[in-house]
């Protein structure tokens, strides 16, 4: 029973309050509606059961259906829903046309919309392989058809599959069979070159095989996967960076040749370019420079002629990019590669240039997906180097020899100013939000005013890259902050050593963004990875949480359970803490700066000692992963004080060295017999495969333990996360951290028939009754998955 009243403030002239929240006075803004929990709503794997209640209502609505009254309501529970007026009042409707109350018409209509969905999704497609058409295992096999089935209906699937199913493999196989049914081009993006060259392998692989031999194939880098080669020939003008950086001097002075025989490199060579200035190899060289100001930028502005890099990026992409003449206003059809592989950032790139850098896709895979929201945010956010700005100017001032009062020497020490004022708000993180409406916010933007004004004196005419580039980011990224309802965030970062600070603007949610590219690919979208998949409080696998990130629409959205190979489970001994260690292995709740530094220290002794009992028994090399450097740097002093003999076998990932030389240092000591110990963050969560791939599975101790020695909370910092969190509160907080917790449990076991592996879970507020119930409730129901679990318990 609902009580109509008339009203002109709402849209719709006239809003509805649900009897079941009377009041002795009503509440005249009640939204919320006391309805039966359907099972088609709470099994939804894509949303929450609000978002599916109203998008199956929405679906009945507009496809004008009867609301399905067969539903025995009288045994469903009930649970308050969010409608909002405009929807609501449409329930209202219909339910007076046919004397039902409005339950029974919101549940009805719920349940009418997903039938005709579901109907939908389970009719027959042309395209689908009724045969697997390469050799696959069992489960690679389930893999394929089942995101084949996707395809074949334009659906955007979303897929998980765990290490060891053949996920890649599967993937470039359904992009050869999309090819097949008339799907030209496929667009394949990964997160990184190194995944990029893994998928090519894979391609071969079924080339060779039989499938797929006949479609024209490339890899295409994005702007991004380059050094900007001026830049950084500038940069060695000055000696003391040739001392500095005296490896990456040299390989400039070869024209940066790119040396690695891998698949970048031999389809370039195919194409007749030999490929040279990537970041790759940059930053495999690189010890004292701050690399990410050298990266190339996709810019409309910058046409600087000479540059090799660009060219080689050009070249690239025409030949993966081709199309026909054009037939009169028509652009011809595109004639390039049938199968284009990219990172997730030059699909982003592709995006933003409506398909001028990348070739439209006309279907899309997506591996590693996971990650993909961060990357469109980063790709979607204005940066500029506050080290770069004031390098370039200083330059500037040289060589025009500018006098003290100029124009160029106040713009140089405005920005050497702008730069102490960052550096001098740096804290731990390297990333920092500088909130609207706060005294850092304000002064940050009339800083950028101010030296965004004096760049466009004419005293800087003779330079395009300052007049131009440099203020149009400066006033570009003031114009967004003075911005009272915008949809941005502003950020500090700094480089490791926080003598590079950079200013950052960036979305605070790229639905728009998504949406175009879901749009952009009519002829289906794959969304796979070893983590898609949540689980909720009813112990569904839900994947809500990354669909609605990436504002996947529920009507296009196919799902189906995950595939997770047996051995995952199987072949490690979990070790969970006994009952009496749970207190001294839980991170403590910080009340004051005074407490906290004495409770922190004496949580990382413990952490400490129990690293120092793994290792000691420890067959092969540990991996250790932590939240935060600070973490990193006290187990390191504690283990060096109280086992001096662990010092050869410790390899501490720093805040100012590159990732893969903590990798490479980890694999030489393995060789060298240490049984090595990796203090980690980060990318080694997500991104790090440890497998002795010279070695048969059966004797591989390259990584024998896994050890998380704190739950990875907070480590996402992208403007989109931190509105998350504002909008959801621990939420968010908590479906991030899970994703990353199963990424990280997945480090240890990258292949079947690997012997003596052992996870170590030491964080103890997993098993807390009050701390975040959200993140440690299926946390418990994962670590319940393993077939060998044990309890340590040991002095601390």
């Amino acid at each position: 029973m609902l009580k109509i009243c008339k009203c002109t403030c709402h849209n719709f002239g006239f809003r509805i309050q649900p009897l079941q929240h009377k009041t002795k006075t009503m509440n005249a803004t009640a939204r919320n509606y006391l309805l039966p929990v359907l099972d088609v709503v709470k099994d939804h794997a894509g949303a929450n059961m609000a978002d599916a209640y109203r998008s199956f209502i929405r679906h009945a609505i507009n496809q004008k259906l009867e609301p399905n009254t067969e539903i025995d309501l009288s045994v469903l529970t009930k649970s308050t829903f969010f409608l909002p007026p405009s929807l609501s009042a449409i329930v209202q409707e219909e339910a007076d046309k046919r004397s039902l109350t409005f339950s029974e018409t919101a549940a009805g209509l719920a349940q009418a919309g997903h039938d005709r969905i579901n109907q939908k999704n389970t009719q027959n497609s042309n395209s689908t392989p009724s045969d697997v058409p390469f050799k696959s295992r069992p489960d690679q096999a389930t893999f394929f058809k089942s995101i084949m089935d996707g395809m074949g209906k334009s659906k955007i699937v979303v897929a998980e599959a765990s290490t060891g199913v053949g996920k890649g493999r599967a993937l470039m196989a359904a992009a050869i069979q999309s090819v097949l049914d008339g799907k030209k081009p496929v667009v394949v993006a990964a997160p990184t070159v190194l995944i990029v060259n893994q998928l090519w392998g894979e391609l071969q692989t079924l080339r060779s095989d039989g499938f797929g031999e006949n479609i024209n194939a490339t890899i295409l880098p994005g702007a991004a996967d380059f050094v900007d080669d001026i830049k950084l020939i500038d940069w060695f003008e000055d000696e003391k960076h040739q001392v500095a950086d005296k490896a990456v001097f040299e390989w400039v002075k070869a024209d940066a040749p790119h040396t690695k025989d891998d698949a970048i490199y031999q389809v370039a060579l195919e194409q007749g370019i030999t490929l040279g200035w990537l970041v790759s190899d940059l930053m495999n060289l690189a010890e004292n420079m701050p690399v990410q100001d050298f990266v190339l930028k996709t810019s409309s502005i910058d046409k600087t002629k000479g540059s090799q890099a660009r060219s080689l990026l050009s070249a690239l992409r025409q030949a993966a990019n081709k199309k026909s003449e054009k037939n009169g206003d028509k652009p011809g059809p595109h004639t390039g590669a049938d199968i284009i592989i990219c990172t997730h950032a030059m699909l982003a790139i592709g995006q933003i240039t409506k398909w001028a850098a990348l070739a439209k896709p006309a279907a899309l895979i997506i591996d590693e997906a996971h990650s993909f929201e961060e990357t469109l945010s980063r790709i979607n956010s204005h940066q500029m180097s506050l080290f770069a700005l004031r390098y370039k100017l200083a330059k500037f001032c040289k060589s025009k020899k500018a006098k003290k009062g100029s124009v160029p020497r106040k713009t140089l020490e405005a920005a050497s100013l702008f730069m102490k004022d960052c550096q001098s708000m740096f804290e731990e993180g390297n990333r920092q939000q500088i909130t609207q409406n706060s005294d850092g916010h304000q002064k940050i933007c009339n800083q950028l005013i101010e030296i965004g004004k004096l760049l466009t004196s004419i005293a800087f005419a003779s330079d395009v890259s300052i007049q131009k580039q440099l203020a149009s980011t400066l006033n570009l990224a003031a114009s967004e902050m003075q911005k009272k309802q915008n949809r941005t965030s502003t950020y500090l970062e700094f480089s490791p050593d926080k003598r590079y600070p950079s200013i950052s603007v960036g979305a605070d949610h790229i639905g728009l963004e998504a949406g175009a590219i879901w749009k952009a690919a009519e002829g289906g979208v794959v969304m796979a990875s070893a983590t898609m998949y949540l689980t909720d409080s009813y112990g569904n696998s839900k994947c809500d949480y990354v669909v609605k990130n990436l504002a996947i629409p529920l009507s296009r959205l196919a799902t189906f359970p995950p595939i997770e190979s047996k051995h995952i489970y199987s072949i490690p001994t979990l070790h969970i803490p006994a009952k009496n260690m749970l207190e001294p292995l839980s991170r403590p709740a910080h009340k004051s700066k005074e407490k906290a530094n004495g409770e922190e220290m004496a949580w990382m002794k413990s952490i400490g000692k129990s690293i120092a009992h793994i290792v000691t028994k420890a067959s092969g090399g540990t991996l250790v992963l932590t939240s935060s450097y600070n973490q990193i740097q006290a187990i390191e002093a504690l283990i060096s004080e109280e086992h001096p003999d662990l010092i050869p076998r410790l390899i501490v990932q720093k805040r100012d060295a590159k990732f893969a030389k903590s990798i490479d240092a980890f694999k030489a000591a393995h060789r060298e017999g240490k049984n090595p110990i990796l203090l980690s963050l980060g990318p080694a969560w997500t991104g790090l495969d440890l497998s002795d791939n010279d070695a048969k599975a059966s004797v591989d101790k390259l990584l024998t333990n896994l050890v998380i020695a704190c739950c990875p909370i907070g480590l996402n910092q992208s403007p989109t996360m931190q509105r998350r969190i504002e909008l959801t509160n621990t939420s968010a907080i908590a479906k991030e951290g899970l994703l990353i917790f199963k990424q990280g449990l997945g480090r240890l076991i990258r292949r079947d028939q690997v012997k003596d592996r052992h996870i170590w879970v030491l964080d103890g507020r997993i098993w807390s009754q009050n701390w975040l119930p959200q993140f440690t409730g299926p946390v418990k129901r994962l670590l319940k998955k393993y077939k060998k679990t044990v309890e340590f318990d040991w002095v601390l």
